[in-house]
């Protein structure tokens, strides 16, 4: 039961509000109120109604999970589940290849920098495993749909690049196939990449010639990188109690899942019809980083982090540490 004087607060323009605790996270993420942001239409709506066409930020938007709700969001994600049946073996390689990747980093003495050495290099590894399409990165920041001019001009070109490359290397799928890989290519490695980032400098942060194996490598991650979930109200301005009413947009902050007691820590990948489709390969890539980590004879020492620089997600642009015996 949600407790309407805590769970939400005015996060910006009137209409615009947040939540405080899990409980209130879960009930609009849960509920029948709010839906995804309908930027399908907004894409469809400028190049009607002003002549300004993204056409290929159009075209992809059709196969975006977080996109759509109903039928068409079903459509969308049993295509992306066959998708990912279909790349299982790559997965499998791709998994123990990040681990390999991560044992060789934190098992050699001397100084690392993790963005550049891990992070960076996972992202690419996993983009090529689901998609076998080069790794492009900023595409995400489509989803906040209020980028300059210059910048979504920058991102339709480069989903044509994409989809020029998709034809190119895979001739014979379906249009609808091809919308798939490049979601997955333009959307499916930062959540990851920025999570296992997030959870990397929460477990170092302030540790100082401290035991790897040492450390408290639980089964969940203690930290996520896409922080936020975004919703509109279906119909018109939604009333959450007299606490939070006339709400608009809603932007979902996951955090809380993290640090609330008796929340799901789960469901900083989403909950319900929208969960994100990938969570299976995060957390059994995250449970063998803890399995790796636990016998790993080698001491740490945090020395920096430098704040982000994403424009969607929340994690450190620089993770500067020590290895040593």
């Amino acid at each position: 039961m949600c407790n309407e004087k805590s769970d939400y607060f005015q996060s910006g323009p009137l209409g615009v509000w947040r939540n405080s605790t899990a409980a209130g996270a879960l009930r609009v993420l849960t509920g029948d109120d709010f839906i995804q942001l309908q930027l399908a239409d907004y894409y469809e709506s400028i190049a009607t109604n002003y002549g300004r066409d993204f056409k290929n930020i159009r075209f992809i938007s059709q196969y975006m999970p977080l996109f759509h709700d109903g039928p068409q969001h079903k459509r969308i994600r049993k295509m992306a589940a066959v998708h990912l049946r279909d790349a299982a073996d790559d997965l499998k390689v791709f998994e123990q290849d990040a681990i390999t990747l991560i044992n060789a980093t934190l098992r050699q003495e001397g100084p690392h920098e993790l963005i550049s050495e891990l992070i960076i290099p996972i992202m690419h590894m996993i983009s090529h495993a689901i998609t076998k399409l080069d790794f492009y990165p900023g595409l995400i920041a489509i989803l906040s749909g209020n980028n300059s001019l210059k910048a979504t001009t920058k991102i339709d070109e480069t989903f044509g690049k994409i989809y020029a490359l998709s034809k190119e290397r895979f001739p014979d799928e379906t249009e609808e196939q091809r919308g798939i890989r490049i979601v997955f290519a333009a959307l499916g490695s930062e959540p990851l990449g920025s999570t296992i980032a997030r959870s990397f400098d929460t477990m170092f942060a302030g540790l100082e010639n401290e035991k790897i194996a040492g450390l408290n490598w639980a089964t969940d991650y203690p930290a996520t990188g896409p922080g936020m979930a975004y919703r509109q109200c279906k119909h018109a301005p939604v009333n959450l109690g007299e606490a939070a009413s006339a709400v608009k947009v809603f932007d979902v902050d996951l955090n809380p899942f993290l640090t609330d007691e008796g929340a799901n820590c789960n469901h900083i990948f989403g909950v319900g019809a929208h969960a994100c489709v990938g969570r299976g390969i995060a957390l059994s890539l995250w449970a063998r980083v803890r399995e790796a980590m636990q016998d790993n004879p080698y001491k740490i020492t945090h020395i920096s982090s430098s704040r982000t620089t994403h424009k969607i997600f929340d994690y450190p642009s620089s993770i500067q540490i020590e290895v040593s015996k």
